[in-house]
């Protein structure tokens, strides 16, 4: 891949997603100052700026979630389309998870509201999906209670549809390494990955704070058992 990103950086932003759709592929992100998701389609990565893009969901101004809204992610599962993002009414501390449900990855979409284990709702973001010996859960960050702040631990809960958390959540990890914490105590942006060949199963995510160099990346793995086990 040497050489591929000579151009300027196309699409501004953080927290990008990107899935491969028919000849294409789809770049999710949140966009207007954190105030909707858009959707970039793409051929080649060597002409990112040879794209369209496409707002596929902007919520209404009174919405009690209408800002802040960050790291959406696009997912398919049984053939429907699935965003699933964090949002808040500009107030951190009122972040949660939401989804949106499409026919098709560029929609029109359909908002289904908030996903959340409803013992628990608290503060919630970075939301994913982990498809798991053929069940289905998420994997978040969030705050042991409504005021924490800090730290932001890792959780996993087994879901009864891709839009409904079914089960109390089980904390997976948490910030108690040094380089987890040098600035602020952050496990987020959990991410599934796989080696299908070992049959090894990891969650990828970032820790400490992100706005300084103290950023990092760390790994878990899943040692076998129940999914909300993994440890």
């Amino acid at each position: 891949m040497a050489g591929v990103f000579t151009e300027p950086r196309p699409f501004p932003g953080q927290d990008p997603w990107v899935v491969p759709f028919e000849d294409s592929f789809l770049l999710i992100q949140s966009t207007a100052n954190s105030r909707q998701i858009s959707i970039v389609r793409f051929h080649d990565l060597t002409r990112l700026y040879d794209s369209e893009t496409k707002v596929i969901w902007k919520p209404p101004r009174r919405s009690d979630h209408a800002r802040e809204v960050w790291a959406p992610e696009l997912h398919e599962i049984d053939g429907r389309w699935y965003v699933y993002y964090a949002a808040s009414d500009g107030q951190n501390r009122n972040h949660r998870s939401y989804v949106l449900e499409a026919d098709h990855p560029l929609g029109p979409y359909r908002e289904v509201g908030k996903i959340c284990d409803p013992a628990h709702d608290v503060w919630a973001i970075d939301l994913t999906v982990l498809h798991h010996d053929g069940r289905l859960y998420a994997v978040w960050s969030g705050w042991e209670g409504p005021n924490d702040g800090f730290p932001q631990n890792l959780y996993i809960a087994p879901m009864t549809d891709p839009s409904t958390i079914g089960g109390e959540r089980t904390l997976i990890s948490r910030p108690d390494q040094d380089w987890e914490m040098s600035v602020a105590p952050i496990n987020e942006g959990p991410e599934v990955l796989r080696n299908p060949e070992h049959d090894k199963l990891f969650i990828v995510y970032s820790a400490d704070a992100s706005w300084t160099t103290a950023y990092r990346m760390g790994v878990l793995e899943w040692l076998g058992g129940d999914g909300t086990d993994e440890e």
